[in-house]
């Protein structure tokens, strides 16, 4: 397995602690010099348990954070965490019918479906980020708080955006470009602790900008 390094001890001690983890359940960890996709769509990372690998865009400046992302996505898959082992249905995985469908590749056999996908998408993204920033304080990673909670509050709410459009962000945008809507805290609280299953309508105006609109 390539080992990352940093001359950052905090970096390093969480380096050390995914490699090991990695090992011993047999995870490959991929290290791209470039964003990989899901179908047609750009992502900077993402864990496989079917493919049993972990692959990370070290080229984004951001890598740790999408380290720390991916990485305790797959401590929901090795804990067997309900929010992660739900969208597995046998013959079936919610997650891959929710990219398909992104890529028009699937049809849902009903709105009801279709909803459940994404409940069960978003459920299991926004324990991923509550774990994720528990990590970061775990391991005192140089990570601004503040800053990743944002981010993840504007990504998990990205979801029901593109439950309404059947899209996903524009080529060459990442969430952090996102910043109109930190100036809406005054209506809306910067939290990972909220209620994710609507899209406020101030968010979707913005969204619409940064997306893959037809």
């Amino acid at each position: 397995m390539i080992k990352l390094s940093s001359e950052n001890e905090d970096v390093q001690k969480f380096l050390d602690y995914v490699h090991s983890s990695l090992r011993k359940h047999k995870i490959k960890l991929i290290l791209s010099l470039e964003t990989t996709t899901i179908g047609k769509n750009q992502i900077s990372g993402y864990f496989s348990d079917e493919d049993r690998e972990l692959l990370v865009c070290i080229d984004d400046p951001d890598w740790i954070e999408t380290l720390v992302h991916e990485f305790c996505h797959f401590l929901q898959y090795k804990e067997q965490d309900p929010v992660y082992t739900s969208l597995d249905q046998g013959d079936s995985n919610y997650v891959s019918e929710v990219w398909d469908w992104l890529d028009h590749k699937h049809e849902f056999v009903s709105t009801k479906r279709k909803n459940e996908a994404f409940r069960k998408m978003i459920a299991m993204e926004l324990d991923c980020e509550r774990r994720s920033v528990e990590m970061i304080k775990r391991f005192k990673l140089p990570v601004n708080l503040e800053d990743y909670t944002y981010i993840a509050f504007v990504y998990v709410h990205y979801y029901n955006f593109c439950k309404k459009y059947r899209t996903w962000f524009s080529d060459g945008t990442s969430v952090a470009d996102i910043v109109e809507i930190s100036h809406l805290e005054d209506k809306y609280k910067i939290s990972l602790d909220g209620d994710f299953s609507k899209l406020p309508p101030e968010f979707e105006e913005i969204f619409k900008k940064y997306s893959k609109m037809t």
